[in-house]
């Protein structure tokens, strides 16, 4: 009997995790007369699992005092001390949000073991996924390679049809086609929907945690609604029509919200970047954040030219927290890493201000090497490349100096074994798991 590697969406969600396993890995479709055989089965493959997916041995940068490939075990100088599972504790938990509808499970593994890898007290860390309701299952995946941490799937939904109403794509606006995805704009929901989360931090899917995410967490948002990294490399400028903004924000009467600000939108403003942030819900309710978000968003979709372009989410958080933000240290969210080239503004911003002459191509990222977070936003992702590049192949960015630096990949791929990659990448596929 032939044996198919689909997995049906409904066996998966009926059956226990050590069945569901053995159903991916069976050679030959043929049950063993030993009842205890698949459980056997189950217990060596996580075992085995929890080692694939700590990365190759050594750090691209050069050796991390923080870093342990091992999840289970926190490597501190030559000492390695384990750490507990995950318990109720008084100690304050570290809530951190990931929004994402992608099939590929590799960009979240690479996320959680980043980050727990270099946290000071990983089983503080409380991931909370929000994917869709068919794909609930990730957690048990997740967790089998990450046993001990806190992973789960969001138990509150916003509606995503009210959601889609509000986002508009136009050819002519300079914005890549996939961030249509309404999961691309959930994160601006967080506070209003887990209103009993006071503080959290939330992260885009292709990040590369390399510090350590509690002092993020710690951050003094002296009584902002939310903390971002500016960078201004690029202004307001390349994002807004000045025109238009200028006759919205002329308005009077009941047409004037209240959150549009009193002063002018400078063009000459830095933009801070929406994939790293630290909320205070109370705040951004009070701020009415969510509802300014939508309200540009819908300002946009009335517009005869286009209010905003080069971006769909980023473009009306800019405005709606334009003045309502902490600055971050920029270390906390080096992006770009997917990009393949510099605009000549960046190219200008490193002349100007560091005295670096920089080509267009590939992407340049100097400061990667001292990184926090690493953040491959742009449309080459690393996971959908290869893991290591042929001689003929073009370099799509560089971390470091440019005489020194090291491809920007190749820091992503160091937290995901050869192995590991194996196990997840068959999930790539839309069609892999399927309802019967």
């Amino acid at each position: 009997m032939e044996v198919t590697r689909k997995l049906s969406l409904k066996a998966a969600q009926q059956v226990p995790w050590s069945s569901a396993t053995s159903l991916l890995h069976e050679k030959d479709g043929v049950r063993r007369a030993w009842p205890m055989l698949p459980c056997l089965a189950a217990v060596l493959l996580i075992g085995l699992l929890g080692l694939y997916v700590r990365p190759s041995g050594r750090s691209l940068l050069g050796e991390d005092p923080l870093k342990a490939w091992d999840p289970q075990v926190k490597a501190v100088g030559s000492a390695a001390v384990a750490y507990p599972k995950p318990k109720a504790t008084s100690q304050k938990q570290v809530h951190i949000f990931v929004c994402t509808d992608e099939y590929d499970l590799r960009p979240l593994a690479v996320l959680i073991n980043s980050t727990i890898s270099n946290a000071m007290h990983p089983n503080r860390l409380h991931f909370h996924m929000v994917v869709p309701a068919d794909r609930l299952f990730t957690r048990e995946y997740l967790k089998s390679l990450f046993p001990n941490t806190h992973i789960e799937m969001a138990s509150k939904f916003v509606d995503i049809h009210e959601v889609n109403k509000h986002i508009t794509f136009r050819n002519d606006s300079g914005a890549r086609k996939e961030l249509i995805s309404p999961y691309n704009f959930l994160p601006f929901y967080l506070p209003e929907v887990y209103k009993d989360i006071d503080r959290f931090i939330y992260l885009d899917s292709d990040i590369v945690v390399k510090g350590n995410i509690e002092e993020l967490y710690n951050t003094d948002l002296e009584g902002n609604a939310a903390a971002a990294v500016e960078d201004c490399s690029q202004r307001f400028a390349i994002y807004f029509d000045f025109a238009q903004l200028a006759e919205i924000q002329a308005r009077e009467g009941p047409d004037r919200p209240a959150w549009l600000p009193p002063e002018h939108f400078d063009p000459e403003a830095c933009v801070f970047n929406r994939g790293v942030l630290v909320v205070n819900s109370k705040r951004w309710m009070e701020e009415n954040i969510t509802r300014a978000i939508i309200w540009w968003m819908d300002e946009f979709q009335k517009s005869k030219r286009n209010l905003y372009k080069a971006g769909l989410s980023q473009p009306p958080f800019l405005l709606a927290l334009y003045g309502k933000h902490k600055v971050l240290d920029g270390m906390w969210n080096v992006r770009g890493l997917g990009r393949p080239n510099l605009s000549e503004l960046e190219r200008e911003y490193f002349f100007n201000m560091f005295s670096m002459n920089y080509t267009r191509k590939p992407f340049v990222s100097p400061f990667a090497d001292t990184a926090h977070i690493l953040h491959f936003n742009g449309a080459y992702k690393p996971w959908k490349g290869k893991r290591k590049r042929e001689s003929t192949d073009d370099i799509i960015s560089l971390c470091g100096r440019k005489e020194r630096g090291l491809e920007c990949a190749e820091l992503w791929w160091e937290y995901l074994s050869p192995a590991a990659n194996d196990f997840l990448k068959p999930f790539a596929k839309k069609d892999y798991l399927v309802e019967e």
